[in-house]
């Protein structure tokens, strides 16, 4: 029986640890997006800068 529960506590600390990386996964891709969005503001105003 102990042994069942073992297992048990096992899956259930993969199943957590795979669901915060996959977390941490689209944390990351938010961040790039958030990158890209901040990138291409800056390259706005640099060329609204250029212009005037």
């Amino acid at each position: 029986m102990r042994r069942l529960v073992m297992i048990d506590v096992a899956a259930l600390a993969n199943q957590i640890e795979g669901a915060r990386l996959k977390l941490k996964g689209k944390q990351i891709k938010m961040g790039e997006s958030t990158l890209k969005i901040q990138t291409a503001i800056t390259d706005l105003h640099q060329q609204s800068l250029d212009t005037s």
